[in-house]
């Protein structure tokens, strides 16, 4: 996978949740043009990371460049910016908890996220992330579990005709519960959710944050809807419905 492959990815990839401590294991993958990270074999593009600032620094002058050291208690890890972006930083103070959203990157011996976007929130959900990752781990191994448990039982078993329509149907059952449950609403419709349930308008950073849809998309669905006046933009960063 070159670098413009990567960049591609990148740009229709979901940010993944994850504990720092998951992304500081992750294997670096190196080729001629760039360092990039694999977790569990994925490919971990953009992640999104909810911890404690341990650590700033900023550097304003002619070369801008600004560090968080960002501590959710399984691991630590840094989250750097460059240039202008650097005043994405600013207002973060030591001891604030936030939403970390970036790209991971490996530089002279060390992960880092090299950042996107981050907010302040609450510290509680420091541990509503640990459940939600916790839960989902817990619910990949009870899957895994189950299939093999089936498949050893079904290995062994010769069904009557009667069972053997009996199991398909079933299985086929099972089938349309599972494609149910991914079913999820489009992304316009997500974000429309979201403005109607809102009477003073969404900002935009928001919305990025709560849908997890690529930043690029966001952006193209909203520039639609403002050129169809489904939309305004009551001040620059926040949107509203019309």
């Amino acid at each position: 996978m070159d670098a413009s492959e990567i960049v591609q990815q990148k740009k229709r990839q979901t940010a993944l949740k994850l504990r720092i401590a998951d992304l500081n294991r992750g294997e670096v993958i190196s080729n001629e043009k760039m360092n990039f990270i694999e977790i569990d074999g994925k490919h971990a593009g953009r992640v999104n990371v909810i911890a404690n600032v341990i650590d700033k620094f900023v550097n304003d002058g002619e070369k801008k460049y600004a560090a968080l050291t960002i501590d959710d208690a399984s691991s630590q890890i840094r989250v750097k910016s460059f240039g202008d972006d650097i005043s994405k930083i600013k207002n973060i103070e030591i001891g604030d908890t936030v939403v970390v959203i970036g790209a991971p990157r490996f530089f002279n011996n060390e992960i880092y996220i090299l950042l996107e976007i981050i907010r302040k929130t609450e510290p509680e959900w420091l541990l509503v992330r640990k459940l939600e990752i916790e839960k989902d781990s817990v619910s990949k191994q009870e899957s895994v579990k189950s299939d093999d448990r089936l498949s050893r039982q079904l290995k062994n078993i010769k069904p009557t005709r009667e069972q053997e329509q009996m199991i398909n149907s079933i299985a086929f059952n099972k089938r349309v519960d599972v494609t149910e449950e991914k079913i999820e609403l489009p992304a316009k419709e997500k974000i429309l959710d979201m403005l109607k349930k809102s009477d003073d308008g969404v900002d935009v950073e928001t919305i990025i944050m709560s849908t997890n849809l690529p930043v690029e998309e966001i952006n193209n669905i909203i520039a639609e809807m403002l050129e169809n006046a489904e939309i305004y933009e009551p001040k620059p960063g926040r949107i509203r419905i019309l």
